[in-house]
């Protein structure tokens, strides 16, 4: 026994092995334990000679996974009862997860720091990011994705009482899509309808020349889509002829020079996945309200989920300190805002608009545990932390205070 334990010693001082390391060797035999631990770490009376009163880090030699690495505590009221290598393998694993997260977690850190710093200077960042590079991270242009949002609002504005009465109509952060403005002036019967679309940076430009390329697209893929789209071919088609000219003008500035402009209120105002993109949305949301017709409409898609890790978990802005998310997302083009679903519903009930539709698409399981998430989200109701999406319609503002209780319609997708 005192040959093998000196041997044992020897294995342990030559990796470097720590003083918790020599103490083990003292009480077992690593040729003992290979041969007599094929279902537990070591023999019942292997078991019985161990006396360590505080956890200390160990190794152990396991069949299939070699010498391993846990954190344990052993004490004699065991009464010779040894753990099994499955408990001992998951409390490793879980360690190993555990350094792993947190690793990954400070590099992201440092890198994202690295570029929010960098995108404070105009000049650093067009060279990380170009300027048509970034109007291609806000969205595709192609007739498809036109096609798609279109039906998707209209559709639900229909289920809920929008008779495609609009004159003056309001589009949020279009990015490069303009062929839903086409299809919106088309759907409520072109000639003097107005479509204004209204982006914080330059992602595309509005001309005639464009608008008839795009109304050609669209004609090309409706037609193959093989819906009853005949009121909008006709508004299409007479672009096309150079018929017409669609009033479709393409706004480039903030919300406070957009305010100053004095514009008539608007009939519809739409959005789709853009509010999620302002990091201070109430301003914004006021501004919109104050200009929004008595009976007018608001459809708004709101993307909650992280942009960056979407399929492996949406949750992961929601990880950070509101400091550290500050320091390493503020100035990053895109950034979401971390605002939550209901925070969205509170404040537009506050600004008086009518909500008639709160659409929530949930996900099925959290994609991360509770404690990872930073301290002001963690006791967050389940249904808020599995939201991805919410599609909110409004239609007119109350002209008297709200009921105490009353809570707008909500449906899950």
């Amino acid at each position: 026994r005192t040959g093998e334990t000196n041997r044992a010693r020897a294995q342990w001082g030559s990796s470097g092995g720590a003083l918790a390391g020599r103490r083990a060797t003292r009480i077992f035999s690593y040729r003992h334990a290979a041969i007599r631990h094929s279902t537990a770490l070591i023999s019942p009376l292997q078991a019985e000679h161990f006396d360590i009163q505080s956890a200390t880090r160990n190794r152990f030699f396991t069949p299939d996974r070699g010498w391993d690495s846990s954190f344990v505590v052993y004490r004699r009221t065991w009464n010779g009862v040894a753990e099994q290598p499955a408990q001992f393998e998951t409390k490793s694993s879980e360690t190993r997860m555990q350094m792993s997260y947190h690793s990954r977690k400070a590099k992201r850190a440092v890198w994202r720091a690295c570029k929010n710093l960098i995108y404070t200077n105009p000049i650093g960042h067009r060279l990380i990011q170009s300027r048509e590079a970034l109007a291609e991270s806000f969205g595709p242009d192609d007739a498809e994705y036109s096609w798609r949002l279109f039906e998707r609002h209209s559709i639900r504005l229909q289920q809920v009482g929008f008779d495609k009465r609009a004159s003056r109509i309001l589009e949020v952060g279009p990015g490069r899509n303009i062929g839903s403005a086409l299809l919106w002036w088309a759907a409520c019967g072109g000639g003097d309808v107005s479509v204004t679309l209204w982006d914080t940076f330059p992602n595309t430009t509005v001309d005639f020349s464009q608008l008839r390329t795009s109304a050609e697209a669209l004609l090309e893929r409706g037609a193959s889509r093989g819906a009853d789209t005949e009121e909008i071919d006709i508004g299409l088609r007479s672009i096309v002829a150079g018929e017409v000219s669609p009033r479709i003008e393409y706004v480039v500035c903030d919300h406070a020079t957009f305010a100053a402009r004095g514009e008539a209120p608007y009939d519809l105002i739409l959005s789709h996945s853009c509010f999620e993109h302002i990091w201070s949305p109430e301003p914004t949301l006021a501004m919109l309200a104050d200009h929004t017709a008595k009976e007018g409409w608001h459809s708004v898609q709101i993307d909650l989920a992280d942009h960056g890790s979407r399929d492996t978990n949406f949750l992961e802005m929601l990880e950070w300190s509101d400091l550290g998310y500050w320091l390493t997302m503020r100035f990053a083009p895109g950034a979401v805002n971390r605002w939550r679903a209901q925070q969205f519903i509170d404040c537009y009930e506050e600004l008086g608009l009518m909500i008639v539709a709160a659409d929530r698409r949930t996900q099925d399981v959290l994609p991360t545990e509770r404690k990872r998430l930073a301290r002001r989200f963690r006791n967050l109701d389940e249904q808020e932390l599995l939201t991805t999406e919410l599609h909110l319609i409004t239609q007119g503002r109350r002209s008297a205070p709200q009921v105490a209780g009353q809570k707008a319609p909500v449906s899950t997708a």
